[in-house]
């Protein structure tokens, strides 16, 4: 056997019955497999189909692809189709005999369906076409490498923030979150760094989610400007919100799992951050329930979870800043958007300890979407008149290249300097 193969990993999947494959040897543990024969079982006549479809392979390089067959007593054709990321890497097509020099309907025989290695693979389809009746699939047995391990730098503007830096290869990295500027709001990262955008943004990687590169790769920082003014809510009434962190932008989202619950930019389109909030007569006790579902947010002890029925929080509210909380053993836990977590690198929301609930700098922003488009930029900085809100005057001439961006009353017009 081939030194490298001998190294290699192996998984292998055998077929059960015409929609159902069981799996052996070692597979990625995020691994989704699926498989369709149009026949029954593993058996493909002529015009028949069956195809193996493989997902989440983190990055993988597969080495090898064999595909154990057999046939009728004299007959048996097909076409064997490998497609890697959505594109065809290999196909062939013959018969038994050409493949392995025999037609057998008693033993199965191993053919070899790659010529060269695939790198960067994360999914992958296996596909028999009959032609000539009949061939037969007992098992797929994929030899396979894991891809190296990848780096991401993190780009602020023109500056590098940092880098990050996957454990092994395929796994991918955690895309941290960053602080504000005045008037600007950080809502993630993309590969395609842009000075000014007004249009919704399509390929923006939030922090908090799994980036997965295929190579070493750069990503650009994304701050958002709102034209109409943040407004948080000075009067308690019930309704649907986003809950944050004013300080950092970190808006509470989901649901609780293993006690905490998740972070992201606050983002009035997003729907994970959405809750309703319903306040008592006196507005000093709330409940809150994940807008998408209708579950509650609840606590149990100091671990945030989730209910389907009311859990009650306690209201501090003072000018435009509301926190909820809650006391437990006689020691007060806030409900805090943007705690930062063990590995310092990633935030969530959690209960947290504290003497004084006023300290707190959480708000409610109302969830209702504004009637003027946002605008966005991965160098805020180089947008040097957009420093105050445009209510504060009569219009904003922003210079970026040849161009010019003039803002009067929330209206934009795009003149040539």
């Amino acid at each position: 056997m081939n030194l490298l193969l001998a190294l290699l990993t192996v998984m292998t999947f055998t077929v059960e019955t015409k929609n159902s494959v069981s799996m052996n040897g070692q597979c990625p543990y995020d691994i989704e497999v699926a498989y369709e024969c149009s026949y029954q079982k593993g058996q493909v006549r002529a015009g028949d189909v069956a195809t193996l479809s493989l997902s989440n392979l983190g990055g993988m390089v597969i080495e090898q692809i064999e595909v154990y067959v057999k046939s009728n007593k004299s007959a048996g054709e097909g076409t064997f189709t490998v497609q890697a990321n959505g594109s065809t890497a290999s196909s062939k097509s013959g018969s038994l005999w050409l493949f392995v020099g025999t037609f057998d309907n008693q033993n199965y025989h191993a053919i070899s369906l790659l010529d060269n290695s695939i790198a960067n693979v994360h999914n992958l389809s296996i596909k028999l076409s009959g032609t000539v009746s009949s061939l037969y699939i007992e098992k797929y047995v994929i030899s396979y490498g894991t891809a190296p391990a990848r780096t991401v730098t993190l780009m602020n503007g023109d500056e590098v923030y940092g880098t990050v830096k996957e454990e092994a290869g395929g796994q991918g990295v955690t895309l941290p979150g960053l602080p504000g500027l005045t008037q600007w709001q950080f809502i993630g990262w993309t590969e395609t760094p842009f000075e000014t955008d007004y249009t919704a943004l399509t390929s923006l990687y939030r922090s908090g989610m799994k980036y997965y590169p295929i190579e070493d790769a750069t990503l650009w920082a994304v701050y958002e400007y709102q034209p109409t003014p943040r407004v948080y809510s000075t009067e308690l009434t019930s309704g649907d919100y986003l809950y944050l962190n004013i300080e950092t932008n970190a808006a509470m989202s989901g649901l609780p799992e293993n006690g905490t619950m998740t972070v992201s930019p606050a983002n009035i389109q997003d729907a994970n951050q959405k809750y309703t909030i319903e306040f008592n007569a006196r507005a000093d006790s709330a409940t809150i329930r994940y807008t998408t579902t209708g579950a509650y947010i609840a606590y149990s002890g100091a671990k945030l979870t989730q209910k389907p029925t009311a859990c009650w929080w306690a209201v501090f509210h003072d000018a435009h800043r509301t926190a909820f909380y809650t006391t437990i053993n006689n020691k007060i836990y806030v409900l805090f958007p943007g705690m930062i977590m063990n590995d310092m690198i990633n935030f969530c929301t959690a209960l947290i300890e504290t003497t004084d609930v006023s300290l707190a700098p959480t708000a409610l922003l109302s969830a209702e979407p504004t009637t003027e488009e946002p605008w966005y930029s991965c160098f805020p900085a180089k947008l040097q008149d957009v420093d105050s809100p445009l209510a504060e005057r009569k219009e904003v001439v922003v210079p970026f290249g040849i161009y010019e961006l003039h803002i009067q009353d929330g209206h934009k017009k795009l003149r040539l300097r």
